[in-house]
């Protein structure tokens, strides 16, 4: 399957888009030119159940944190989104590089016209990011402008007990691939 990629995360100073179908686009300190590890789902996958390490509240909270931050992208509130992310991400990427990343990728889709939540899942942190709880809240979404695509937002418990954005995966079917009246599939 022909899939479009677009990523992006606070990670050692660099805001990353990945982008399957032949282009790469990285934007950061530096070259510019640098991956950095991000929390991914390789963590315990909350099938209904809550996991272990992390209780019914905490889940709960750091869901209903993901969605009002989705909300903010939704309403194109991008510079609130930042300012509603944590600090770790606020520290490693400037408003600026998020504000250009985040209109120029995100913002042509338009308001989400359905999200469905269909996984969270807890992981552990990665090497160079922060100790923590953390929380991958994946969702099954149609833009306005944009139809079948996947949002995955990992969310950081901050040193207050407060939930917060850390990083946001947006997978796409590339254009030519997508579902069209007539098309054949293979």
């Amino acid at each position: 399957m022909n899939r479009k990629v677009f990523f992006v995360t606070a990670a050692c100073s660099l805001v990353a888009f990945f982008f399957f179908a032949g282009t790469s686009v990285w934007a950061g300190e530096g070259t510019g030119q640098t991956s950095a590890p991000v929390p991914s789902a390789t963590g315990q996958a909350s099938g209904g159940a809550v996991s272990q390490a992390l209780s019914e509240a905490d889940r709960n909270a750091a869901v209903a944190a993901v969605e009002a931050w989705l909300k903010l992208l939704d309403e194109g509130k991008y510079a609130e989104s930042y300012k509603e992310a944590g600090a770790y991400f606020r520290n490693s990427v400037s408003e600026g590089e998020w504000l250009r990343a985040i209109a120029t990728f995100r913002g042509p889709h338009g308001k989400a016209a359905s999200r469905k939540k269909i996984s969270t899942t807890t992981t552990p942190p990665l090497e160079g990011l922060p100790e923590g709880d953390y929380l991958v809240v994946e969702y099954e979404t149609n833009f306005e402008k944009k139809q079948n695509c996947t949002e995955n937002v990992t969310a950081l418990k901050d040193p207050e007990g407060k939930w917060r954005v850390i990083g946001y995966h947006l997978t796409q079917l590339a254009p030519e691939a997508e579902n069209k009246p007539g098309a054949q599939a293979n």
